[in-house]
């Protein structure tokens, strides 16, 4: 979803791709298109509670935990209703690995599917698109305990989870996002000790967090793209955040993973 303009458009706010930014219509106005996305966004571990992952007993500085968070995995008839209310058409939310597999490519838990798939129910009964974030900062237990990102065998395991989901919800679901900021998650996990488990300049671990994120975002998009649903993603979120489409046939998507994962890497090494 693109960022607000917060001021009239320029000469060099201008746009540097042909819709990026909405024109100006008269001198300091703009014009948003009809298809526009105004959203809201979350991540299942900070919203949801009730989740059994590397975040469950970390408490913050000051006294924060996720063990009930906002209770969105009870309330989000609720919230869907205050998400209408607000006004918006557009919905990024995650959905937790570790409700949905017990084990490296075990069968996906139906019931916990089943509260997903109802949240997506009421998404669309209130016109909102839900945008699927396939991992947002944390794993399954049995993904932690066996190395994490670290283990190249994490990647297959990835894959299958994210073929056997988008397989399921491929006809409620038209934009789907990989990872959400991997380049962030790697650094706090391995360099600065932010995220579990909080290991500080390990730049070892640090890259091949990066090379098998890499290596799971391609192989994961193109079982989405083989699913053969979706929308169009917008170009700019390609460049970022590893949105998109299930129709889309390009491999620009790969290629910019690629150049954001291995950008970083050399620059801190150097």
């Amino acid at each position: 979803m693109r960022r607000r303009q917060t001021g009239p458009a320029t000469a060099i706010d201008r746009p540097r791709h042909a819709g990026d930014i909405p024109t100006a219509v008269t001198p300091g106005h703009l014009k948003f298109p009809d298809d526009f996305l105004w959203g809201t966004a979350t991540s299942p571990t900070q919203v949801e509670g009730y989740v059994a992952n590397e975040w469950t007993d970390y408490v913050a500085a000051d006294g924060g935990h996720c063990r009930v968070a906002c209770n969105h995995y009870h309330r989000y008839e609720e919230d869907v209703e205050w998400m209408a209310q607000l006004g918006v058409n557009a919905y990024r939310m995650g959905i937790e690995w570790s409700r949905l597999q017990a084990a490296p490519f075990a069968p996906l838990n139906q019931k916990e599917l089943e509260r997903y798939v109802h949240l997506l129910d009421c998404l669309k009964a209130a016109n909102i698109m839900p945008m699927v974030v396939l991992h947002h900062f944390s794993n399954p237990p049995w993904i932690t305990s066996a190395g994490g990102w670290v283990n190249p065998a994490t990647v297959p395991a990835f894959v299958d989870y994210a073929a056997k989901l988008v397989s399921a919800l491929k006809e409620r679901v038209h934009l789907w996002n990989t990872f959400n900021e991997p380049d962030t998650y790697a650094s706090l996990t391995y360099l600065l000790g932010g995220f579990p488990p909080f290991h500080k300049w390990q730049l070892t671990s640090y890259r091949k967090v990066i090379k098998h994120m890499a290596e799971a975002h391609v192989r994961a998009s193109e079982a989405i793209r083989r699913a053969g649903h979706g929308g169009r993603a917008p170009e700019s979120a390609l460049r970022r955040t590893g949105l998109i489409s299930a129709r889309s046939k390009s491999s620009r998507c790969g290629t910019i993973c690629w150049r954001e994962f291995r950008i970083i890497p050399s620059t801190v090494l150097s």
